[in-house]
C-alpha cells in the first residue's frame, strides 16, 4: 500500500504525486481479488478486472460471475481475450441499468490513476487527481 501524506488542505505533494508513477502491473498486486456479487434482477453491477499484463477493464453486466466466466472464454470482450488473465478487483451496484451505463462510461474515461484510487478507497487522492488533470500515469 501507499504511504502518501495529505496537506491542511486535503491535497497531496507533488512528490507524493510522482510516486503514483510505477511500473504498469506492480500497482496491482496488493489489491485482493473480489468474489462476483449475487445476480439482482433488473439491475446491473459496473465492474473493474485488473489483467495480467497490469492493463484495467472496466465493464457492466446483470450477471457478474457469469460474465467473468465469458471473459475467461472466447465469448469475453475482444480486450479480455488480448489481455488474459483478469481478475475482479472492483465492483458497484446494483444499479438501474441506466445509471449503470453512465457510470461505466464515465469510469472508462478516467486515468488509471483515479480508477487505482476507487479501486483502493483512496478518496482523498482520488478527489486530488480529479481536480488536476496533469497528473496522469
Amino acid at each position: 500500500m501507499w504511504s502518501l501524506a495529505e496537506k491542511d488542505d486535503g491535497s497531496l505533494s507533488k512528490k507524493d504525486l510522482t510516486k503514483l508513477r510505477v511500473n504498469p502491473g506492480s500497482d496491482l498486486k496488493d489489491i485482493p481479488t473480489k468474489a462476483p456479487p449475487s445476480l439482482v434482477p433488473g439491475f446491473l453491477f459496473v465492474y473493474i478486472l485488473a489483467c495480467n499484463d497490469g492493463s484495467l477493464y472496466v465493464g457492466s453486466s446483470s450477471d457478474l460471475g457469469n460474465r467473468l466466466k465469458e471473459h475467461e472464454s472466447v465469448r469475453g470482450a475482444k480486450f479480455t481475450r488480448d489481455h488474459p488473465g483478469q481478475r475482479l478487483v472492483y465492483f458497484e451496484g446494483p444499479l438501474p441499468e441506466i445509471a449503470a451505463v453512465r457510470r461505466e462510461r464515465q469510469l472508462k474515461r478516467w486515468t488509471r490513476a483515479k480508477k487505482l484510487a476507487l479501486i483502493r478507497n483512496q478518496y482523498a487522492l482520488l478527489r486530488e487527481l480529479s481536480r488536476s488533470r496533469k497528473h496522469h500515469l
